[in-house]
């Protein structure tokens, strides 16, 4: 073998080769020189002194813009001997070399123009033209080399073999010409470059006619901008020109690329991270765009939808620019940032926009060739309180200020946010196009260019491009795999109607007043099916129909005992006469603490019959939650027994102690006939007080009436559906509402309900067990409890259930999970304040998972901050009306008064519910979060305020803010941020964690705890002084939250020893569950983990496929699976030309 070769190998088993003076040094650490290897050096060995020690030879410090060491120049000496110049990729190069080498279609950052032209074309001639192109402008001579594990190199060679393809497809008939013009363009699109070989760039060129020619040019992105294209196309028709015509062309000796790497290197780049840190502070995410899916995978297919202005329209859109003194691309700018204001209903968003990147100082910068350039965020803020023209000529502003410091990588920039690594810095990007473009073709030549097309895409979401001429002309390209083409074309026109309408409006008026898309007059809700709720219907009618017409009938399983609906019926009529000669009645309300059992469900229904209301109070609440809803409830009785009754001393003398002596003896003999003086209920009398979490910082009681259940339990007798020959599950505590559902809806159809304990509710092996067992039918939970199921159940297939799931909002991958598993999955919606659910929607694998139409008797109603209708599509807050809208909050008049609104459009009572929609479709919306401080945490409404409260009245806590956190799976958990009081220093943190504990325990329920506490010495403050939520630090989330899970197996030790060394943590702290990134990686230590896995493992995992198998658990999974079938995949094309250092830069 030749040395080059010899050395190649050294370094490939990291053995270092030297020279020191006449002897050749040879390191190797690990001892990894084979006899083979070190034969062939004591037969290489002058050979090698003398290559290192000739002086003639091109050494690295020819290259002064490389960073080379000398082990990897001698590599390239080895595979390019007409090396002329080698230089760093500049950041914006490697980024786009890293996406095109991970998009499996090629596509990414391969740009296609396609011109016509009309003329007779000398195709030889034409050539030519390109050829001398190629020969004037080293860029075009420019390959790409991964040299070892530092930099991408941009090599230049001193010539590059190049020919135009040619076809003739003048002999077709038009239409059949076009056609197989489009997929030449096509194949062209999908064929990639190999980025080690020059040129980067195609050329073809294809016969319509006898005077008719398109020519396709194809360039990797890394070349070159757009500002060169009307350059390469004015110099290739001058070349053309001059060889047709036999006379040299007169141009200028190019600048070169080098000059502006150059440049590059010269920044100091301190100045400018800070002024992107003060800038992007408090960003932590890209800006949100509801409609978009979340990006599965870096690769994907791209389409575009089109619109123009007209040119009148574009001509008053000039004037008013004119009359600003800002530019149509800064009026663009406004118009995508109120569109995403408008759906994300953000007052702040930011966005890409694209700048040139061409220093004015670099002489010749404006006819250079080669990649300028830069994506940089824009922040705009559309402060309710501005003027359209304050926020013109602020982004005006910004954009100048940006533009200073725009020569920052991409990487570098959003370094200086709170954006992780592994997340997009922005989702869409906007290019206004505004290129040199005059004299392309020259006034002399024989060949006219008519059009000029180009074909690119780039990694965002959504990349609007823009440019004006006679009229604004937008083209806005898309993932199709994340936004649908019904969703684009709204898009499209909500942005054509802002533009227009900019230049109807005054720049005087308020961001908050104005508005810029109007709002079709169509309906402002949507409502379920009106029906008359018969008043004889109700819970108790409904269940004495089936106690007369089904009495032997199994009601209810509890405690392994059946129940018919005659000894259901009896038991409940014994309970209601002890409760009527205790003086309950009308209007009293009575408190129910009690566990699981069949007591449980008697005392509800036996204090409804005498027509009092029940407080459900949980066996799980502190004794303090509990004391106080006594107290606000008013409740007359405690009913209660055994041990519980012992909890309640602070009521001793309202307890009902179902347990004792003489309560015991009065229900035995107390008769089966109901006491004739008992009077019924009223439709609208109240039949529960239900207690949820207070932003007060206590918890407020929503009143329920009998009208309210009746209506909820007919519309889920029809949807989702309820049948006799059902068998419910009831698994959920009697202080959250939906157990509303599992205890009466049976009852109220003449079915079943399985009432069981927490010892099998929270226990997922003996769940799935007791659903087997006795062939439940349907089963009602929230996405924690179903994830908890599918982590346990061995079902191979579809279980004959219908799956509700509702309470907090259902993650796509589990209800992915639950529509391969169950007959039937429904999505529930509703606040405590409109009667359980209000929505119900059937999933299927292909629907966006939606909250639902609203069910009888009821609408939605989706309003902005001024209750007004949105724009469909666009960002809103649900407000409900209808059948089962609460009576208000027991004692809270205010609160009442403030939450139960008249609707300005209607006049009807509107519930406000706090919780942000979307229309997604003619009659669905889709629930994308809260606009207050309430929380959702395993299916619990949770008001942030009410956990401050309870551990700010801890005397080691000075000040606390809680915030609810993504625990990376699509769940929250609840963070407390903390200041602590001097007091705290006399323990260290375990102690105080203890403490705090200890104090939580006694004030809050359990799921009200945070799961996380982070102590603060510092607090972020906004401009107004007030706690900057946002850019409080984030903690080791998966380190805090999610239970510690050991690994089991060898490939899990080693990948956890393999992480250790990665992420520089302790073994004991990595679970197999937890995500590699929210564990500290980033793309950098993703590679290399990669890298290790083939060295290891000896298997070989797409880098797009490690960034989904985030955790050691699917990660050693797929290491098994690989290692069973010997099926080793290549991504040696990202770790040839891509150095460590460099990927993060990349993604």
């Amino acid at each position: 073998m030749n040395i080059f070769n010899l050395l190649k190998q050294l370094k490939e088993r990291d053995v270092s080769v030297g020279v020191e003076g006449e002897k050749l040094k040879v390191y190797d650490p690990e001892n990894n020189l084979t006899p083979e290897l070190l034969q062939s050096l004591k037969e290489k060995k002058q050979e090698i002194i003398h290559f290192f020690s000739n002086s003639d030879e091109l050494t690295k410090s020819d290259f002064p813009l490389a960073d080379l060491t000398r082990e990897l120049f001698t590599e390239i000496h080895a595979e390019y001997t007409d090396l002329q110049s080698i230089m760093i990729a500049t950041p914006m190069q490697s980024g786009m070399i890293f996406q095109s080498l991970m998009d499996k279609s090629n596509a990414a950052y391969t740009v296609q123009l396609s011109g016509e032209l009309v003329g007779v074309i000398d195709e030889k001639a034409f050539e030519a033209a390109w050829v001398h192109l190629i020969e004037r402008h080293e860029i075009l001579r420019t390959c790409f080399v991964g040299l070892g594990e530092k930099r991408i190199h941009q090599l230049v060679r001193k010539a590059a073999a190049f020919s135009v393809q040619y076809h003739d497809l003048s002999s077709y008939n038009r239409a059949l010409a076009y056609e197989q013009l489009d997929a030449i363009k096509q194949a062209d699109r999908e064929q990639g470059f190999d980025l080690k070989v020059p040129p980067l760039m195609r050329v073809q060129l294809v016969k319509l006619d006898t005077e008719l020619y398109q020519f396709i040019w194809s360039y990797h992105h890394a070349l070159l901008d757009g500002w060169c294209n009307p350059i390469v196309i004015q110099e290739v028709m001058a070349f053309y020109q001059g060889v047709v015509n036999g006379t040299p062309v007169m141009l200028g000796e190019p600048a070169k690329y080098e000059n502006f790497i150059r440049w590059l290197k010269s920044r100091n780049t301190d100045k400018s991270k800070l002024f992107w840190r003060e800038t992007l502070s408090g960003l932590s995410e890209a800006a949100p765009l509801p409609f978009l899916k979340p990006a599965k995978a870096l690769t994907s297919h791209y389409e575009k939808c089109s619109f123009s202005l007209s040119e009148e329209q574009s001509r008053n859109l000039a004037q008013l620019a004119q009359r600003e003194k800002c530019t149509v691309n800064v009026l663009l700018q406004f118009a995508w940032a109120y569109l995403l204001s408008q759906y994300s209903a953000r007052q702040d968003v930011h966005f890409g926009v694209t700048v040139s990147g061409r220093p004015a100082e670099l002489i010749g910068v404006e006819n250079m060739l080669g990649l300028f350039i830069n994506s940089i965020p824009l922040c705009v803020s559309l402060d309710k309180a501005s003027t359209i023209r304050a926020v013109l000529d602020n982004i005006h502003r910004t954009n100048m200020e940006c533009n200073e410091h725009s020569y920052l990588s991409y990487s570098d920039i959003q370094k200086q946010s709170d954006i992780p690594a592994n997340k997009p810095l922005f989702e869409s990007l906007v290019i206004f196009e505004n290129y040199p473009s005059d004299g392309v073709t020259g006034d002399d030549s024989s060949v006219r260019l008519t059009q000029l097309n180009s074909e690119e895409d780039t990694n965002f979401a959504l990349t609007l491009y823009a440019s004006m001429a006679e009229k604004l002309e937008v083209d806005l390209h898309f993932q199709t795999a994340r936004i649908s083409l019904e969703n684009v074309q709204s898009v499209v026109e909500y942005l054509r109607q802002i533009l227009i309408s900019l230049s109807q409006v005054s720049m005087e008026e308020l961001i908050s007043e104005v508005s810029l898309i109007p709002v079709p007059k169509t309906k402002a809700f949507i409502a379920g099916e009106a029906k008359e709720i018969n008043a004889e219907s109700g819970l108790l009618a409904q269940f004495e129909h089936y106690v007369g017409m089904t009495p032997d009938k199994v009601a209810v399983v509890c405690d392994g005992h059946a129940f018919t609906y005659k000894q259901l019926s009896e038991r409940i009529n014994k309970m209601a006469n002890i409760l009527h000669a205790q003086g309950l009645g009308a209007g009293d309300l009575v408190s129910v603490y009690l566990p699981r059992n069949i007591e449980l469900l008697t005392s509800m229904l036996a204090i409804q019959k005498v027509g009092a209301a029940y407080v459900p109070l949980s066996t799980n609440y502190p004794i303090d939650r509990i004391a106080y809803m006594l107290e606000h409830s008013k409740a007359k009785r405690v009913i209660t027994s055994g041990d519980l009754a012992l909890e309640l001393e602070i009521c001793a003398d309202r307890v009902l102690d179902l347990s004792a002596p003489n309560v015991v003896t009065a229900l035995e003999g107390s008769s089966i006939a109901l006491n004739n003086e008992i009077q019924l209920p009223a439709p609208d009398d109240l039949m529960y007080v239900i207690y949820t979490s207070g932003s007060t910082g206590k918890p407020k009681g929503v009143c329920i009436s009998h009208n309210n259940v009746a209506n909820f339990l007919h519309a889920m007798e029809q949807s989702p559906g309820l049948s006799s020959q059902d068998r419910l599950l009831a698994i959920t505590p009697i202080s959250f509402d939906i157990s509303v559902l599992e205890l009466y809806l049976p009852l109220y159809v003449g079915a079943t309900v399985h009432i069981v304990d927490e010892k099998i509710s929270k226990d997922s092996g003996k769940l799935v067990s007791y659903i087997e067992q006795n062939q439940i039918s349907c089963v009602q939970a929230t996405p924690a409890t179903w994830t908890m199921l599918e982590g346990q159940s061995n079902w191979s297939t579809v279980q004959p259930i219908k799956a509700l799931c509702g309470g907090e909002a259902l993650p796509p991958q589990l209800a992915t999970k639950m529509v391969s598993r169950y007959e039937e999955v429904w999505n529930m919606y509703g606040p405590t304040e409109a009667t359980v659910w209000v929505g119900a929607h059937r999933i299927d694998n292909t629907d966006a998972i939606s909250i639902g139409t609203p069910i009888l008797n009821t609408k939605f109603h989706v309003l902005n901050d001024k209750l007004k209708p949105v724009v469909p599509g666009m960002n809103g807050e649900l407000y409900i009306s209808g059948a089962g809208l609460a009576k208000g909050y027991l004692n809270e008049p205010e609160l009442t008064t403030e939450r139960f609104l008249s609707s300005p459009e209607s006049g009807e009572l509107i519930y406000k519910t706090g919780d942000v929609v979307r229309q997604i479709s003619n009659n669905a919306y889709q629930y994308l979060g809260r606009v207050d401080e309430q929380v959702k945490v395993r299916g619990y409404r949770i008001e942030l305020a009410e956990v401050e409260s309870a551990l700010i009245q801890n005397e080691l806590i000075e000040f606390v803010v809680v915030k609810a956190v993504s625990n990376g799976d699509d769940f929250s958990q609840l963070v407390a941020y903390c200041e602590l009081t001097p007091a705290s220093n006399e323990y260290d943190n375990l102690d105080l964690l203890q403490k705090v504990k200890a104090h939580l325990n006694e004030a809050l329920p359990e799921y009200m705890h945070p799961a996380y506490f982070e102590i603060i010495e510092n607090w972020p403050l906004t401009p107004s002084g007030k706690v900057d939520k946002k850019a409080l630090p984030k903690p080791e989330i998966s380190l805090a939250l999610e239970e510690y899970v050991a690994p089991n197996t060898d490939t899990e030790h080693g990948l956890v020893s393999m992480w250790s060394k990665l992420l520089k943590l302790e073994p004991s702290k990595i679970s197999v569950t937890s995500s590699f990134f929210l564990l500290g990686g980033n793309s950098l230590l993703l590679m290399r983990l990669v890298s290790r896995l083939r060295e290891q493992f000896s298997v070989d995992i797409e880098l797009e496929e490690a960034m989904e198998l985030s955790s050691i658990r699917l990660l050693a999974e797929k290491v098994d699976d690989y290692q069973k079938s010997n099926a080793l995949s290549d991504i040696s094309k990202v770790s040839d030309v891509l150095a460590e250092d460099e990927v993060e830069e990349a993604i």
